[in-house]
Formats: C-alpha cells, sequence, structure tokens
C-alpha cells in the first residue's frame, strides 16, 4: 500500500480544489448506479460502524468517534474528514472521489472553502453531535477507551495548514 506524506495529501487537496468534482456512484452492468458509503471505501475494513459510533482500527491502535446525540449521520461526516486530515495511522493516496465527498462535506459544515474549511467543518460537526473522541488500546486484557482533545486535534490540523502554506514555518524550511 502506498502511503503518502501529509503533504503531499494536503498538496493534493489544495490541486483537486479548483478542479471540478466528481459524482460518487457505483454501478455495474447488471443493476442500477448505487451510492457507495464514502467512509466506507476510505477506511475498508479497518473502520467498524454502528449507528451514532465510529472505530477505526490501524497499527494495533484503535480511533472511537462517539456521538452523544443527534442524526448519525453527523458522526459519520466527522469521522469521514477527522480520518482523511486529522488522524496519523493508515495514511495513504487520497483519490480524486474522496477528495470530492470532502470537499462537499466541508462546504456543507465549513465557514471557508476548500482545505481552508476542514477545522471549521470538524468544529461544526463536533458540536452539533456532541462528538467525543478516544484513543482505544487493550491494557491487560482489558479495553481502555482514553479521552482525546478533538480541539487539540483540530489545532494542531490548523497548524499544519499554515506550515503547508507558509514554507518559512516549516522544520528546516
Amino acid at each position: 500500500m502506498f502511503t503518502a506524506p501529509r503533504s503531499a495529501i494536503l498538496s493534493g487537496m489544495m490541486t483537486f480544489c479548483s478542479m471540478a468534482g466528481v459524482v460518487l456512484a457505483f454501478g455495474s452492468a447488471s443493476g442500477p448506479a448505487r451510492e457507495a458509503d464514502p467512509l466506507q471505501v476510505l477506511l475498508g475494513e479497518s473502520v467498524w460502524i454502528d449507528g451514532a459510533t465510529v472505530q477505526r482500527c490501524a497499527d494495533g491502535v484503535c480511533e472511537l468517534i462517539r456521538a452523544g446525540e443527534g442524526d448519525p449521520s453527523v458522526v459519520r461526516d466527522f469521522a469521514f474528514l477527522y480520518f482523511l486530515f486529522v488522524s496519523k495511522r493508515g495514511q495513504r493516496h487520497v483519490t480524486m472521489i474522496e477528495r470530492n465527498h470532502a470537499l462537499s462535506l466541508i462546504a456543507a459544515h465549513g465557514s471557508r472553502e476548500g482545505l481552508d474549511g476542514v477545522p471549521s467543518a470538524l468544529r461544526s460537526l463536533a458540536g452539533r453531535g456532541r462528538l467525543s473522541l478516544f484513543s482505544v488500546r487493550p491494557d491487560r486484557g482489558q479495553r481502555v477507551e482514553v479521552p482525546v482533545s478533538l480541539e487539540d486535534e483540530i489545532r494542531r490540523l490548523e497548524d499544519e495548514i499554515q506550515r503547508y502554506r507558509n514554507p518559512s514555518r516549516r522544520p528546516g524550511g
């Protein structure tokens, strides 16, 4: 599996922001096109989805996103953006279809466009769904959920976007 550096993912997103979108639909000659679950497409077998809970396991650690209330689609939309832009586990090449879905989520929930809208979209979705993030690890045969600060994770993404936009802020740049 190809693993893209985060700067390449950010660069690809920036390039895509100026391009036309692609419709996310899969079909076959034997049946009509059906819309695929973008989260399942992005994460494949590493994701477990149950109503208002999304869990992804990669590199021996699981990340769990749980909604406190509201529409389960909020947690799915947040999870898609979080796993695409924030989570550092299992990075890989991002497809045009995934970028298109991300852009539609950013447009729907962010206060800015493109890559700059990711942090505000994440904050909006987290607030609407009263989302909680956990790192899940086994400890002496028990499953331990350790709370992770969503705001700290989003601020880290904002810093990374700024370093990408301003090469003078990059380490060694």
